[in-house]
Formats: C-alpha cells, sequence, structure tokens
C-alpha cells in the first residue's frame, strides 16, 4: 500500500475546515479510498469513504469542523450567515458537510489537490 511521504498535518490547517477533519491516523480505509481515486474507482471509493466516514463522524471531529466555521467567520472570509447553516447542518444525523470534508480529506492525502495552504502531500 502506498504510505504518505508528508504527515497528513496539512490537511488540517485552519485556513479551511472542509479539509480538517481527518487528521492523524491512516487506516486501511482511507488508503483504500485514496487508491481508488487515480483509476477512477468510483465504486471502491464510495465504499471506502463510506467506512472512513463511520470511523470519523464523532462529535470531537465535528466541534473542530463548526470551530474552524466560526474562525472563518470571525476573520471575515466567509459570511454569517453561510457560518451559520454550516455549524447548523453538522447537527443533522447525517451531516453533508462532515461528509464533503471527510472527502476533500482524502483527495488532498491523494495528492490531487493542494492543502488550503498550496502544499501537495507526496505518496510513496
Amino acid at each position: 500500500m502506498a504510505r504518505s511521504a508528508v504527515v497528513a498535518r496539512p490537511t488540517c490547517h485552519r485556513s479551511s475546515p472542509r479539509s480538517r477533519c481527518i487528521c492523524g491516523i491512516r487506516t486501511q480505509a482511507m488508503d483504500r479510498a485514496i487508491n481508488a481515486l487515480p483509476s477512477d474507482d468510483q465504486d471502491g471509493f464510495d465504499n471506502a469513504l463510506a467506512q472512513v466516514i463511520n470511523a470519523a463522524d464523532t462529535l470531537d471531529h465535528r466541534i473542530e469542523l463548526a470551530q474552524a466555521v466560526i474562525e472563518l467567520r470571525d476573520q471575515g472570509h466567509i459570511p454569517p450567515k453561510l457560518a451559520a447553516v454550516a455549524v447548523r447542518e453538522l447537527d443533522r444525523e447525517r451531516s453533508a458537510f462532515h461528509l464533503s470534508s471527510v472527502s476533500e480529506s482524502l483527495v488532498i492525502l491523494a495528492g490531487d489537490r493542494p492543502t488550503p495552504v498550496g502544499l501537495f502531500v507526496a505518496m510513496t
């Protein structure tokens, strides 16, 4: 399996709440999702993503996302009404915002997109 040459911490940058969710330990499900991206294996990605979501969908992760949204609002990067909607949406049983955050983090870890600060994660 491919291993990240760069620790997953760049995806934790505070400037983007959508890419902060899965910092830390890489799991087999994360690796399966990441490995499905280059081959456009949508079913493989979706199946692995569901497993990652189940593991990552914790109160702590949702609070971290909400805090990031509030920071961005306070810094003037997003309108207050949009921030309120995003935070409120995180209270749903199945949060599309949380799903999007995890999905974007996996794309960044795969090296398909730079982190919010412009870094690419190298896979070896």
